[in-house]
C-alpha cells in the first residue's frame, strides 16, 4: 500500500511539474522559456529515473533473486540519484541564470554611470 501510494504521489507530482512547465514555455518573456525548458529537461530525466527505478523495483530484484534484500538499497540510490539530478539539471542552470541577470545588470549599471560621467 506505501509504495502504491508513493509512487501515485510521485507521478502526481511530475505531471503537474510538466504540464507547468509545459504552459510556461507559451510564455511571452525570454526568462521563462529558459526556466520552463531547465524545468522540462529536469521533470523528463526524473520521470526516466522513475521508470527505471519502478522498473527495478517490482520485477529486477526478483528476475535477480535478490527481492527483499536489494530493495531498500535500491530505494536508496534512487533517491541519491534524485538528488543529482535535481542539482545537475535544475539548481545549476537556475543559479546560472540568476547570476547571468544579475551580472547584466550591474555592467548595465556601470554603463549608466560611466556615461553620467563622461
Amino acid at each position: 500500500m506505501d509504495f502504491s501510494l508513493a509512487c501515485s504521489y510521485v507521478l502526481a507530482l511530475l505531471l503537474a511539474a510538466l504540464t507547468a512547465a509545459s504552459l510556461a514555455l507559451c510564455g511571452k518573456t525570454r526568462q521563462w522559456r529558459c526556466n520552463a525548458i531547465w524545468l522540462l529537461v529536469t521533470c523528463l530525466m526524473s520521470l526516466l529515473l522513475w521508470v527505471a527505478w519502478v522498473g527495478f523495483y517490482l520485477y529486477g530484484n526478483a528476475w535477480l533473486g535478490r527481492s527483499p534484500d536489494w530493495n531498500d538499497p535500491a530505494l536508496a540510490i534512487a533517491l541519491v540519484a534524485q538528488g543529482w539530478l535535481l542539482l545537475i539539471f535544475h539548481a545549476i542552470p537556475e543559479s546560472h541564470i540568476c547570476l547571468k541577470v544579475t551580472d547584466t545588470t550591474t555592467r548595465t549599471l556601470q554603463v549608466r554611470q560611466k556615461s553620467g560621467q563622461a
